[in-house]
């Protein structure tokens, strides 16, 4: 079987077994094929039990494939650790009691696999270091399957109705990605009636790329607890495209407009500091060094600063950015850095002498409470458009998608939205995407 390359964006695999009624076909086909292989490879004796248990770890395979195969994507990432299965499914914060077996996930993925339905990379963790004194992964890669011919001509069976309205809109992780129970109070009720309504509202309207439809469902991710994070995805949906693509979004038919915020988290971080962010907030004088590579390292430094508690922990993590997006023997050979070593120490320090007024914020492990700040912004622009006007407004990061004759009104809820949650309107700049 050959190498596959893992595609970008995409979403988790999702324990559940709860499937639409057109997916009971495909799901019966697979089921047979996997017992009559548990038959005839294994010594497991079947009872009703273990039935359900097999038909629950198929429907979830179904559940995470089905929709991917029919965008015409065929990579899906997969969870293989056995403790990610030992909770009970959480749906808006509340313990289902749905669970999917571990033991059988693994053998129908065998059992797909042995049959080539499915090529699998096993991914883990692929180095070790030392940090704070203990021995903790550095690099890490997911695990994923791909689709192959053989799972694909099962799919063919597939209807045109498809499209499960999502159920599970609000989760909270802990700090090892690991998702939490919690109590919904009033503002999170609102939260997953705002999410649910809108994915309902999102399903009269066709969202197109080059004749694939899209899934433009939401959902919102909380981390720690629930005044931090909050931020809204789509589960690999539009969000995966890239900005030309996206460029060439078509909604019922008709062309789209996009505007972006500039600097979206920075820009709220110094207007919480009653402070006016002046000019590009990612450029630093680097001598020898290409504007878009400087500012894409400055960039993803000032990123790293907001996220991480402290200096140490930005080093790492900036000169980790740095192996992985940059290719430094291609940048110098091209010209675009002046040697073959990125100072990574001297722009964290030069971007910490830019941003002085906000300094105290810098290292803090602040972004999940911008991203928060953010989320509120977001929300009011999306659920302006579909409650005061019924039109479907998608949102792509900081950046927000409508049909072009709603132009000028989305240029005006963006900054209407950033005074509502703000106070203010400093700070706030707006760029025309396309």
């Amino acid at each position: 079987m050959g190498t596959i390359q893992l595609l970008e964006g995409l979403s988790l695999y999702e324990l559940d077994y709860v499937i639409s009624k057109p997916l009971y076909k495909v799901r019966d086909d697979l089921l047979n094929r996997f017992i009559e292989y548990i038959k005839d490879h294994t010594t497991i004796q079947l009872t009703e039990h273990k039935v359900v248990l097999c038909s629950n770890a198929v429907s979830c395979f179904v559940l995470n494939t089905s929709h991917k195969y029919l965008k015409g994507v065929y990579s899906v990432p997969i969870t293989l650790k056995e403790q990610n299965y030992s909770n009970t499914l959480v749906v808006n914060g509340r313990l289902t009691g749905r669970k999917v077996s571990y033991t059988y996930t693994k053998l129908l993925m065998k059992f797909l696999y042995q049959f080539e339905y499915i090529d699998m990379y096993i991914g883990g963790v692929k180095k070790y270091g030392f940090q704070d004194g203990k021995v903790v992964p550095l690099e890490t890669e997911s695990s994923y399957i791909v689709l192959l011919d053989k799972v694909k001509v099962v799919y063919s069976q597939i209807g045109d109705q498809t499209v499960k309205i999502r159920e599970n809109v609000l989760l909270l992780r802990d700090k090892y990605k690991r998702t939490k129970s919690f109590t919904l109070n009033e503002e999170l009720r609102g939260k997953r009636d705002y999410l649910q309504d809108y994915n309902n509202f999102s399903r009269s309207f066709d969202v197109t790329h080059n004749g694939n439809s899209y899934d433009v469902q939401m959902y919102k991710v909380y981390n720690i607890n629930t005044i931090r994070g909050g931020r809204s995805y789509m589960g690999g949906s539009i969000q995966s495209l890239s900005s030309s693509q996206r460029e060439e979004l078509m909604i019922n038919k008709k062309g789209c407009t996009s505007y972006d915020y500039d600097a979206f988290e920075v820009a709220i971080l110094y207007t919480l500091c009653e402070e006016i962010l002046d000019g590009d907030p990612y450029t630093v004088p680097l001598t020898g060094f290409d504007t878009k590579v400087a500012r894409k390292l400055c960039k993803s430094a000032l990123i790293i600063m907001i996220n991480c508690k402290s200096t140490e922990e930005a080093k790492r993590a900036f000169n980790k950015v740095v192996k992985h997006d940059f290719d430094v023997e291609e940048l110098y050979t091209k010209g675009l850095i002046p040697s073959k070593f990125i100072p990574t120490n001297i722009i964290l320090e030069k971007l910490q002498e830019k941003h002085v007024k906000v300094s105290h914020m810098l290292f803090a492990s602040t972004s999940c409470d911008l991203q928060y700040i953010g989320s509120l912004i977001n929300d009011y622009i999306v659920s302006s458009f579909m409650q005061k006007h019924e039109v479907l407004c998608l949102q792509v990061h900081d950046a927000f998608i409508v049909q072009e004759e709603y132009d000028s009104l989305l240029y005006k809820l963006m900054f209407d939205a950033w005074n509502h949650v703000l106070g203010t309107r400093d700070n706030c700049n707006v760029t025309k995407e396309f």
